[in-house]
């Protein structure tokens, strides 16, 4: 997200060429998947991270996120 945003801030106030921010992304992607072939369990640790910061619709009203089916 922040390389998006980068990228549009650029671009409105510099007239920035948008390619560079592009090759960056595919970078990054290419990491993440180098490291998940030596790690077999990032895609599980991504996952459970994700469902962490899900947000939860309550019925009772409770401070912070409770995990109640």
């Amino acid at each position: 997200m922040l390389n998006v945003s980068a990228m549009m801030f650029c671009i409105v106030l510099f007239n920035v060429n948008p390619l560079p921010f592009f090759v960056t992304s595919l970078v990054g992607h290419a990491v993440i998947a180098g490291y998940a072939v030596r790690e077999p369990h990032l895609s599980t640790l991504i996952a459970a991270w994700m469902e962490t910061r899900r947000k939860t619709v309550n019925l009772r009203p409770a401070k912070g996120n409770k995990y109640v089916a």
